[in-house]
């Protein structure tokens, strides 16, 4: 149930939250109290404390908000009329002094108990609930009827002391307009005969009207359908009880207190503890004890109010009132006093009822204020040796620090990646120098310096890292990615051409370009492209800052990218190239027994699996150090250019190694002999590897004896066919004699 009346819910919020905040305590009161003086980080916020519209709740949150300012040393706010649990689970409040589970039971589940996204830190030390009541003066005045026994109201002895159903005027009920009347009080109605229409949305267009009512029915005196829905009513028919029920809305107070006044036969709803309650003395009357059974079936009646759920025949629940507690409010060292004030606050049933005889409801703006806060620092003076042992100030934790990247850890990591390229620069020219070297020719020049370029492409990224800002959560992601394409997509692609070519069980010619392979590598370019391009525009990067744990200082500040979606993006991010490496890793292992001329599969192998080793040590360290950002920007950015630059050197180290060792040095020449009584042919081949494979292939077939020249004749046919179509030229052969 929502306690609370939407016009005075904000009455109450306006009216505390821009009076003129008074103090209770004088300056040498608090310094008799001997406590430290607390020392509060200026500019930490003020503490949120929940209000609502009835008095306990009001008095409480006062004499909190008095001891967490004036002794304590907090600035404090208020926030009126919201949904207690739900509020404190989205961050609306951090501390409510009173809270009411039972009455909102399903948002006690959800957000305390299943989600816990609301602290519940124990028990107020009072008790409340919603009852059915009579003032005390009609129990002095009846001393002998009872009347504080629920199961007497049906006999006509109590029946009759009551005000007579239809006594309150039409036009002071609200919400929803019309009050609740059981089929046996109506004795007419308008047109004849509706009964069967009463309490349905007929009656509450007003199509259907009581003309008389049946005088053994008495009234109960409510505020509006919106609380305790259908339970009251619900009682009434499982109880055969002769009442009705006016719902009086706004109305009620004003109403109720006129009759009050004039000491009125009356019934009405309310609760405990209010000061309404305690000023007039009500008295519950009782009914069978309650049961979660007995309301079973209220959660099958949603929103009725015709008294449709069977069983409801007992009292309303007692409640144990709590506190309430935000998570990331109780997580901040920040107000540990202010938490350790909380969680001890406790107040009496007796002391409540005697404060609350002290304090006017009625009231409204400044006087309200006063009139909460003469009451509160009345119980304040009065019980110093109780609130007294809640007080705790603690030293004040080191100022919070802004981890962030300094200025000279970027120009230390701009300066390594000079280094860094100057090294893939000496590698490239190198290569290029000697690009008609067989080492070099067989693992395709243009290719290498592809890959050999990308490596530029992760050092601005690796630079761009260190700038924490939102165009960084964009740009960042972009380049390593387009780095990652032109470093292990081009190795990749030129694996999957070697295994193409060597891999095959036919002496077919398998011919596959340069061109081809940049083709797949730009497919694979604009998938990276389209990824950031979509992250970017729909998960919109952004760099934040907010608060990380620090062991010497609590919490400190950090700056950190944060996009909607985060956990799909990073799934389109990472499967690709968690693939891409899985499957370059396959195909190395597959052509390790091709030709040594062009096999870089165990370099292949190696720059792979020294990537992937990087990036798990890298992913480590970076939750390591995640609350020391120039650390860890260190480190990731050092692993990543160095990770880098160590698999451009397992590429293409052994290369270098080739050329200036002579190795493989000149063409590469290889015989094809047809074993005849006439002359030896010869043939000299440019040193293409994929020519030099097949040809191999074929000199072993021309070395049989027992294949036919006219065979062989063929085999040599298919020689210049693969000259041909791999654009190379032939030095000479002889075709061989019969």
């Amino acid at each position: 149930m929502l306690r609370l009346l939407v016009l005075l819910t904000s009455v109450v919020g306006a009216v505390i939250g821009q009076a003129v905040r008074r103090k209770c305590f004088s300056e040498e009161y608090i310094a008799a109290l001997n406590l430290p003086t607390p020392q509060r980080r200026p500019g930490l916020p003020p503490i949120r404390i929940e209000y609502q519209n009835w008095g306990s709740h009001n008095l409480v949150s006062q004499i909190g908000a008095t001891l967490l300012e004036e002794v304590l040393g907090f600035r404090t706010t208020v926030v009126g009329g919201t949904y207690e649990f739900e509020a404190c689970a989205k961050g609306l409040y951090d501390l409510a002094f009173e809270n009411w589970p039972q009455s909102e039971s399903a948002r006690y589940q959800e957000w305390v108990l299943k989600k816990g996204l609301c602290l519940d830190v124990g028990a107020l030390g009072y008790t409340g609930y919603n009852f059915l009541s009579i003032p005390q003066y009609l129990i002095d005045g009846h001393p002998d009827a009872n009347l504080d026994v629920g199961t007497l109201f049906k006999t006509p002895e109590v029946n009759r002391i009551f005000r007579r159903s239809g006594s309150t005027p039409q036009s002071l009920m609200v919400d929803p307009g019309r009050e609740f009347v059981p089929k046996w009080c109506a004795l007419e109605t308008s047109p004849p005969n509706c009964h069967d229409q009463l309490n349905t949305q007929a009656y509450f267009d007003f199509k259907c009207n009581v003309t008389k009512y049946s005088p053994y029915c008495f009234e109960l005196l409510d505020i509006t359908a919106s609380w305790q829905k259908n339970i009251m009513q619900s009682m009434i028919v499982n109880m055969n009880l002769n009442i009705t029920i006016p719902l009086l809305g706004s109305n009620f107070m004003p109403y109720v207190s006129s009759l009050l006044a004039t000491r009125q036969p009356i019934f009405l709803y309310y609760w405990v503890p209010t000061a309404f309650a305690a000023i007039h003395n009500l008295q519950r009357v009782r009914f069978k004890e309650y049961t979660d059974e007995c309301y079973s079936q209220l959660a099958a009646h949603p929103g009725e109010l015709n008294g449709s759920a069977p069983g409801v025949n007992c009292d309303m629940p007692t409640q144990t009132l709590t506190k309430t507690m935000n998570p990331a409010f109780h997580d901040n060292v920040e107000y540990r006093d202010a938490v350790q004030m909380f969680r001890q606050f406790t107040f009496s049933a007796t002391e409540m009822t005697k404060s609350l005889r002290s304090m006017d409801e009625d009231l409204v703006g400044q006087a309200l204020y006063d009139n909460v806060f003469n009451a509160s620092c009345t119980w304040l003076l009065n019980n110093k040796q109780l609130w007294i042992g809640w007080i705790s100030i603690s030293p004040p934790p080191p100022q919070r620090i802004l981890q962030e990247i300094t200025a000279a850890m970027r120009m230390s990591i701009l300066a390594l990646v000079l280094v860094l390229s100057a090294i893939i620069a000496i590698l490239q020219a190198v290569i290029f120098a000697h690009r008609s070297h067989a080492a070099i020719r067989g693992s395709d020049h243009w290719l290498s310096q592809v890959t050999l370029s990308g490596s530029y492409v992760a050092f601005a990224g690796v630079c761009t890292m260190g700038y924490e800002q939102s165009w960084s959560c964009i740009i960042t992601p972009f380049l390593l990615s387009f780095a990652f394409v032109m470093i292990f997509g081009s190795t990749t692609a030129k694996a999957w051409r070697i295994h193409s070519i060597f891999c095959q069980r036919t002496m077919n010619v398998v011919k596959i370009t340069t061109g081809k392979l940049v083709k797949l590598v730009a497919l694979f370019a604009s998938y990276e492209i389209a990824e950031c391009v979509v992250r970017a525009v729909v998960g919109q990067p952004t760099c934040v800052i907010t608060a990380v744990p620090n062991s010497q200082t609590g919490l400190d500040d950090g700056r950190f990218c944060v996009l909607a979606y985060e956990s799909i993006f990073s799934v389109l991010i990472y499967t690709p190239k968690v693939l891409c490496l899985l499957y370059g890793c396959y195909l190395a292992f597959q052509i390790r027994n091709c030709p040594s001329n062009f096999n870089e599969s165990k370099f292949i192998m190696l720059s792979m699996y020294n990537s992937m080793v990087i990036a798990v040590l890298l992913l480590l360290l970076s939750n390591a150090f995640a609350t020391r950002a120039n650390v860890q920007y260190a480190v990731v950015a050092v692993g990543l250019a160095g990770g880098v630059t160590l698999s451009q050197l397992f590429l293409f180290g052994p290369k270098l190694y080739s050329i200036f060792s002579n190795s493989g040095a000149g063409e590469s020449k290889m015989a094809v002999a047809g074993q005849t009584s006439g002359s030896i042919a010869r043939q000299t081949l440019s040193a293409d590897p994929r020519v030099e494979h097949i040809c191999r292939k074929i000199a072993a077939e021309m070395n049989n004896p027992a294949l036919p020249i006219a065979s062989k004749t063929v085999l040599l046919d298919k020689i210049d066919k693969l000259i041909d179509q791999s654009g190379r030229t032939v030095a000479g052969y002889t075709t061989p004699k019969p």
